[in-house]
């Protein structure tokens, strides 16, 4: 007896059939069919085209975060100008109204001075004074000439005095108001009376409204006959009225 296990015959296995009469084995041969894996690679083009693809992909991007992000700014610039405008309007009307305050109260407060002029026959003497309408204490400087001139012409004859002052000129309604008292010597009294001369007052003056601005005025008065009025024009509505103006 053999010594070789024997183990049970397998019908699917072709092995199995492959033996003659005498039991002894014989090679069959059996087509399998084999399944072969390719690998195929892209050709160079396509890897071309493909990066291409890619890079137009990235600058596609890029251009539309670049828009987006102008956009943006654009938006933002537009809000931060709008703010500022807005801002700058506030700022005027704020500027406005307090300016329209300050300009209200001096015109209520502050101190208004004009100057003003009389003559006294006795004594031939004419008086330069300043006048404060306002509600504020002020002081003032000024410069004026004293002339005595003809009519209706207005023309200079000889200069009186020339002074320079400086005068404290109390609010409206309190007492002593400065004036100064010039004597005319060889003033023709017929000729003033007859309006054929007259005395002129002309110079500048400054003060201080009180509230910080500081006002220059110029002024030209003048006296004929006892009534006072303004240069120019003032003595030609004066002439005028009592039938002297100068043809």
């Amino acid at each position: 007896m053999s010594d070789v296990p024997q183990y049970p015959r397998n019908p699917s296995d072709p092995q199995d059939d492959a033996q003659d009469a005498g039991g002894n084995s014989r090679e069959i041969s059996v087509d399998v069919p084999i399944r072969i894996a390719v690998e195929t690679f892209p050709s160079p083009t396509e890897r071309q085209e493909a990066r291409e693809g890619r890079k137009e992909g990235r600058d596609r991007f890029n251009l539309i975060v670049q828009a987006v992000t102008a956009l943006l700014v654009f938006v933002y610039a537009t809000v931060v100008i709008l703010q500022y405008c807005q801002l700058r309007k506030a700022n005027q009307l704020t500027q406005d109204a307090l300016l329209l305050n300050r300009e209200v109260v001096r015109a209520d407060l502050g101190a208004y001075v004009d100057a003003d002029m009389g003559f006294a026959a006795l004594g031939n003497t004419v008086n330069v004074g300043f006048v404060n309408h306002g509600k504020t204490n002020t002081t003032l400087t000024a410069h004026y000439e004293i002339t005595i001139e003809s009519l209706p012409g207005e023309s200079p004859l000889r200069t009186v005095t020339s002074e320079n002052i400086t005068d404290f000129v109390p609010r409206e309604g309190e007492p002593a108001m400065p004036n100064h008292f010039y004597e005319i010597n060889g003033f023709d009294l017929e000729a003033y009376r007859a309006v054929k001369q007259a005395i002129r007052v002309s110079g500048t003056f400054r003060y201080d409204d009180g509230f910080g601005e500081i006002f220059s005025k110029q002024f030209c008065l003048v006296t004929s006959n006892f009534g006072t009025m303004e240069c120019g024009d003032g003595v030609h509505r004066y002439l005028l009225s009592i039938g002297k103006a100068q043809q």
